[in-house]
């Protein structure tokens, strides 16, 4: 079963898999272009050059990337990484109910070293189940 919509300006339809609703939104990691950004002409290894994915409904923005599916590093510079928290598609699944993880104040990074690697505490999500 699917029903389409229009969100942001991205068409987006919703799907059932294995009983947990699906949401097709524009790729970020190649941000629609299906293009590896870093390795061009190659195709986008997160959404295999179709230019979308599939994300579980009720997924929130990665922290760690701040939602764009690519390792930025301490001064906020893009690597060419694929974001380790959220595999490139620019958002996690989280289990509500969740609060603001304390030890990193939200941004799912240890702040602690040059290559600002995830937080422990929250594994990079920036939020923790209470």
């Amino acid at each position: 079963m699917s029903a389409a919509r229009e969100e942001r300006g991205v068409m987006v339809r919703e799907e059932t898999e294995k009983g947990v609703a699906m949401v097709r939104q524009t790729c970020v990691y190649c941000r629609g272009k299906g293009i590896d950004p870093w390795a061009t002409p190659n195709q986008c290894p997160i959404c295999s050059g179709s230019g979308a994915i599939q994300v579980p409904q009720g997924t929130r923005r990665c922290a760690y990337c701040y939602g764009t599916g690519i390792h930025h590093d301490r001064r906020g510079h893009r690597r060419n990484l694929t974001c380790q928290v959220c595999g490139g598609k620019g958002s996690v699944r989280v289990s509500e109910p969740v609060q603001t993880c304390a030890a990193c104040a939200g941004t799912g990074r240890n702040w602690s070293n040059e290559f600002a690697l995830p937080c422990t505490t929250c594994s990079g999500v920036g939020v923790v189940s209470i």
